[in-house]
């Protein structure tokens, strides 16, 4: 894939910059918040393209419609609705930072910005402080010491947004300010926290600021030349991406540099930041996506040019061109991308001519049996985040259930996770039964896919939690393979566990056992189908719907020209 703009991956993919559930009230606003930043970039680069702006708008309505059925009756915003007991000071933050910023692109009902501004005010301690009466469904939020500086920095980031709310709530804004400055004198122990608050005294003008971002530059590791701040990664699975909390505080920092006029300094940054997106455009979770696009949106805005004329060129050897690209000022948005037929050994020589900058990435996808992937994890020693049982009670004909048990892993530092996914795999012939799964408090929400059911956790913790899926055999099919459940960490999701199941009878029996004697139900027009046809019929099926015999891998190289 070649493109000649730094927002171009994330403009081409703005559909599917995350491929996760999002059926929360925070997690829909995956399909709002980026087309923000996406519209205000090419506002400011002066570049005119309606086919995507006309996107970005269509999908920040689906999104800004769907975000309103979680707002309750006294104008807040939880994760969903008025199931929940209280709203949540913290979606209700990021909910009024984004309608705001949405305005100039799409009609807001400014009730609904009164409501959850005036309802968030209301949430502040006597000392400035911003109290969650809800759930903080982001993990690295959640508590410990700088629990409150993190959320009161968040909240304060909302209130500065907008000149109007700013100065309605001026008293409220000073106190927090003040609240923040203080905490900074006396010490912030997380990065994390340092650099939500670090943005947050930026934009607010405080003189503090400064001081505060040289605080955090200090505590910085250089790598390759570019600081770089890191949380423990117990509990995480490899990954060639960093976790989505390291994304994040480097994002508030390039935020920071940009609103301090430290231009040169966050150079680097950006370049990182870049580099570390998916094959979509997008990064691990909402969260770490929503504000690294906003970071990279408004510095690209500020250094950018587009005079451009580069050729990327890819070969296997000297005298063998397999992929070749040309990017100049028609067409520098454009996504190019070719694919390339794998081979035993393929050697790629990327060379790149020219003025401008592009951005080169390659993608390579392939597939390894759970099996090996388990046996390589041991071998490393790496440490998972989750316990997940499964076990698949399948003795009757036409139905059976599946037991999942899980916990948090003792001696991670974590006592509770914030919002937990089960993806939950089904065999072929399956699906849930029309009696469903009961929610509570913590099964949230329960969603179906073809071939999957989708469980929303509020939190896991490291006292097991158990739930039943009832389950239906629609179609009979034998020799089937094994399905795999996946719980992880919404906002962290690299802490994640896997588990494969399989029905033990439904998986050995042959295909004559289904049609009746001596395969008579099998004849199709009176001519009998023997046995391998039956099953290759079947497994296909099996891996059309679940795939469950591998896990998918991504390795992304991540190029960036300069020329």
């Amino acid at each position: 894939m070649a493109v000649g703009d730094i927002l171009g991956p994330s403009i081409s993919g703005l559909d599917s910059l995350i491929q996760m559930p999002y059926g929360c009230g925070e997690q829909n606003m995956i399909n709002f918040a980026p087309n923000i930043y996406v519209l205000q970039y090419l506002d400011a680069t002066g570049q005119d393209s309606k086919k995507t702006t006309d996107q970005a708008i269509n999908y920040m309505m689906q999104g800004y419609e769907r975000e309103l059925t979680f707002q309750r009756g006294d104008g807040s915003f939880s994760a969903f609705g008025e199931q929940d007991s209280s709203g949540s000071t913290w979606l209700s933050a990021f909910v009024l930072r984004c309608f705001l910023q949405a305005r100039p692109f799409i009609n807001i009902d400014s009730n609904v910005l009164h409501s959850v501004a005036a309802w968030i005010a209301s949430q502040q301690g006597h000392d400035g402080s911003f109290l969650e009466p809800g759930r903080v469904i982001h993990t690295e939020l959640q508590g410990g010491l700088d629990g409150p500086v993190s959320l009161t920095a968040y909240v304060l980031i909302a209130l500065l947004e907008d000149a109007s709310v700013k100065a309605l709530y001026e008293t409220k804004v000073s106190a927090a300010v003040m609240y923040l400055e203080t905490h900074l004198a006396l010490g912030v122990s997380s990065n994390y926290s340092l650099s939500l608050l670090t943005y947050a005294l930026a934009l607010a003008g405080s003189s503090k600021a400064q001081s505060a971002l040289n605080n955090l530059t200090g505590r910085a590791e250089i790598r390759d030349g570019v600081p770089m701040w890191f949380s423990l990664d117990d509990g995480l699975s490899s990954s060639w991406q960093p976790r989505s909390s390291d994304i994040e505080m480097v994002s508030y920092v390039l935020l920071s540099h940009y609103k301090l006029n430290s231009i040169p300094e966050g150079l680097n940054l950006m370049k990182w930041l870049s580099q570390q997106r998916n094959h979509r455009g997008g990064f691990g979770s909402t969260q770490d996506t929503v504000v690294a696009l906003q970071a990279l949106s408004m510095f690209a805005a500020r250094i950018g040019s587009h005079d451009t004329d580069v050729t990327i060129r890819v070969d296997i050897d000297p005298s063998t061109t397999v992929a070749s690209f040309q990017i100049n000022n028609e067409n520098y948005l454009l996504h190019q991308s070719q694919q390339i037929t794998p081979e035993e050994s393929l050697i790629l020589q990327v060379t790149a001519e020219g003025r401008g900058l592009a951005l080169f990435q390659l993608n390579v996808f392939y597939n390894v049996r759970n099996e090996e992937m388990r046996r390589r994890r041991r071998e490393a020693g790496e440490q998972e985040a989750f316990e997940l049982y499964v076990e698949l009670v399948d003795s009757e004909v036409n139905s059976a259930h599946l037991y999942i048990c899980t916990r948090l892993v003792y001696g991670l530092g974590l006592s509770a996770t914030g919002m937990a996914i089960v993806e939950v795999g089904l065999l072929s012939g399956f699906s849930l039964s029309p009696v469903g799964i009961e929610t509570n408090d913590v099964v949230k929400k329960v969603e179906t896919q073809p071939g999957k059911v989708i469980l929303y956790l509020d939190s896991v913790t490291t006292l097991e939690m158990c739930v039943q899926i009832p389950l239906i055999i629609e179609y009979k099919v034998a020799k089937v393979q094994e399905a795999t459940v996946v719980i992880y960490d919404y906002y962290e999701p690299r802490r994640r566990m896997a588990r494969t199941y399989t029905s033990r009878w439904r998986s050995s029996i042959s295909s004559c056992s289904l049609c009746g004697d001596s395969c008579s139900q099998c004849n199709v027009n009176g001519d009998f189908i023997p046995d391998e046809a039956i099953f290759n019929a079947s497994n296909r099926n099996s891996v059309h719907f679940n795939l469950s015999g591998f896990l998918p891998i991504l390795l992304l190289l991540f190029v960036i020209f300069e020329l």
